[in-house]
Parts: structure tokens; sequence; C-alpha cells
């Protein structure tokens, strides 16, 4: 990291304040399509606690039909059936 800290000083691409922020990105792995990612959520209402990538979610959200008298529900989780309302960003 120190090397390409280094790199991008000497080249200016970045500012002083901007490379203090740098840090390496972490690698997660997403239970659903079965992927290395970067950010995963864990849904809470989920019985199995199912930890799935951003992309999932939106894929899940986005395909869900929703009732128009309960808006709060994000989706059904198709592991346990249970309606999810939130998640959590891990």
């Amino acid at each position: 990291m120190e090397q390409l800290k280094s790199y991008l000083r000497k080249n200016k691409i970045f500012t002083e304040k901007e490379l203090k922020t740098l840090k390496e990105s972490q690698i997660n792995h997403c239970e659903m399509c079965n992927t290395d990612c970067g950010q995963i959520v864990k849904l809470n209402e989920c019985l199995n606690k199912t930890i799935i990538c951003l992309q999932c979610l939106d894929n899940l959200f986005d395909s869900y039909q929703i009732d128009k008298k309960n808006l709060t529900e994000l989706f059904t989780c198709i592991c346990c059936d249970q309606k999810i309302l939130s998640y959590e960003i891990i």
C-alpha cells in the first residue's frame, strides 16, 4: 500500500489529504450469488441470518411485487419466506 501511495504522491494523482484516507478494500463473499464482492448486507428479519451483496439486494427489491397497503416491506426472503423490512450494511 505504501508503494502505491508513493507512486500516487509522486505523480500528483491525489492530494495529501486524499492519500491519508486511502486504504485497501475488503473483499466479501455473497451467499446468494456465490461471488466475491465489496459491500455486503445482513437481512435483519431473515431466520437464517442471510448475508448478501448489494447487487442481490437490489435484484430482490426490484423484482418484488409490493402490496400498496404495506410499504414498509422490502421483499420476501427467498430462504425463509420472512418479510424483510430492514438490513444492516456490514
